[in-house]
């Protein structure tokens, strides 16, 4: 096995940020009929596909020479090869997941806006979500249905499972616990913010050394 790696231009100036086990990758591409336009988009065996959507309130590209995280993009790719990505209506944000191309707008928890972060191989999408009182809650969403997981949680990621992650947190099976409850006691450190987690149950975490302050990474193993 190689230790080098291979490199490909995804074409004109590109923000990838996501990729399946089958190389898709899901980000935005600069459109070449206007190039201050940054659609989101799929690239699929070296051919990109602009990702739209049928509703003209609906806008999922950029126009600007910036790109930020707090902007329209096409943010994760599972393994059949669905795309999720945040767009903007005139309220906000809402959360898109395109499959075979078809747009499908996700649901709120009763507010204007939602944002989404990952989505599993088994079509979960989980984010965050205002609701009705104008409160931000974490939420799931599977088979068309929404679950609030409350204020204190905002998932980062999702296993194949229906383990979520985000901030100190894990949810699973229903169940909301706090990282740091979890991890052997006197480790001497303080979990922040968990960021991905795979489908053996394997956490990245970045993590706060209690005696000098300084963050680390942490891998959490399942046990």
């Amino acid at each position: 096995m190689s230790n080098g790696h291979g490199m490909h231009q995804l074409g004109a100036p590109a923000f990838a940020y996501g990729i399946n086990d089958s190389g898709q990758i899901a980000g935005q591409c600069r459109n070449s009929m206007f190039p201050q336009a940054y659609p989101c988009v799929v690239s699929s065996n070296g051919a990109i596909t602009e990702l739209t959507e049928s509703n003209p309130a609906i806008e999922c590209l950029y126009i600007n020479t910036i790109i930020g995280p707090n902007l329209p993009a096409a943010v994760a790719i599972n393994n059949n090869g669905q795309v999720l990505g945040n767009c903007f209506q005139s309220a906000g944000r809402v959360a898109v997941v395109w499959t075979n191309g078809t747009p499908t707008v996700l649901p709120t928890l009763g507010g204007v806006a939602g944002s989404g972060t990952a989505i599993s191989s088994n079509d979960q999408v989980v984010g965050t979500s205002e609701t009705s009182t104008g409160a931000e809650d974490g939420f799931s969403w599977s088979n068309g249905t929404m679950t609030d997981l409350g204020s204190t949680f905002s998932p980062a990621a999702v296993n194949d499972s229906g383990m979520i992650v985000g901030g100190a947190f894990v949810y699973s099976n229903g169940t909301l616990q706090n990282l740091n409850n979890l991890i052997p006691p006197g480790s001497g450190y303080q979990i922040q913010s968990a960021t991905r987690i795979n489908d053996n149950g394997q956490i990245v975490a970045n993590a706060e050394d209690t005696a000098t302050g300084q963050t680390h990474a942490l891998l959490l193993n399942p046990s």
